[in-house]
């Protein structure tokens, strides 16, 4: 990943003449490819099946072919596609062809107010290719591109994805444990200490009563659930403290490096736990 990238400009000109300009629109049951293809009128669409990085490069091959035809050699190849659940191994692949391969941020993607969808929308090919068009031109705020890690720096950013996932589900059963005691008036319970367990077993109603048994039971299922997180959670801290040892860090680690020393001091500013 280059130290140099920003995510706001392209670092090279663009040429309308020489550039074939396409984008991915991913979906589980096909993708969709649009293009801007020199020397051609109209605007191409492709549907190709997913996962098909063969079929995307035949498709370029093919558009290319008919800007050659058309008097436009094509020198440069750009792609883009929206960030979201296949990541990043789409762009790895394409630049091995030498494509030249960028990934926009969904929200940074200017939707019409009147045709504005809801979250989990796809964006289309039309509005995803005048955006990577907008952009290749330099014109300001047309979108955010995001950084492609290599398969060894994503791979890097695991354990810390896998801590938040942890601490957010660790959290939700504090909150269940926490909202079965205060029905019984019981709120000074704190799972996280060490004797947290041997505690449950004296806890009181506020009238001095233990705890019916089905809310035991569901309380101790609980906590056996809360001890299993945080085990991981100890394992995940010592998968990032392993990423400090590594000699000669790139950018990446050092930033891991530097997150793994703010948790460590206690300023985790991903999640409150």
């Amino acid at each position: 990943m280059s130290e140099l990238f920003n995510p706001r400009t392209p670092a090279t000109a663009f040429d309308h003449t020489t550039t074939l300009v396409t984008v991915l629109e991913l979906s589980g049951k096909s993708w969709e490819m649009g293009g801007s293809v020199p020397s051609v009128s109209r605007r191409p669409l492709r549907k190709i099946d997913t996962r098909n990085i063969g079929a995307v490069i035949k498709t370029i091959e093919q558009w290319k072919s008919e800007a050659n035809k058309g008097g436009s050699p094509v020198s440069r190849v750009v792609l883009g596609y929206e960030a979201g659940r296949d990541g990043f191994w789409i762009a790895r692949a394409l630049r091995e062809h030498g494509i030249e391969v960028y990934v926009m941020h969904p929200a940074s993607i200017a939707v019409e107010r009147r045709g504005r969808r809801v979250k989990t929308d796809r964006i289309d090919v039309d509005l995803l290719l005048r955006t990577l068009l907008s952009w290749l031109r330099g014109e300001p705020r047309a979108c955010t591109m995001a950084p492609i890690p290599s398969e060894a720096e994503e791979d890097m950013r695991e354990p810390g994805r896998e801590r938040e996932a942890l601490v957010a589900f660790r959290l939700k059963i504090e909150n269940q444990i926490g909202s079965l005691l205060i029905r019984f008036g019981i709120d000074d319970f704190r799972p996280r200490l060490k004797k947290a367990a041997q505690k449950l077993e004296t806890l009181r109603t506020c009238d001095d009563r233990p705890l019916p048994p089905k809310t035991m039971e569901k309380l101790q299922r609980l906590m056996a659930q809360h001890r299993l997180l945080s085990d991981q959670m100890k394992e995940i801290e010592a998968a990032r403290q392993q990423v400090m040892m590594v000699a000669n860090p790139d950018r990446i680690e050092r930033m891991i490096q530097l997150l793994a020393a703010l948790i460590h001091d206690g300023r985790d500013f991903s999640r409150r736990m």
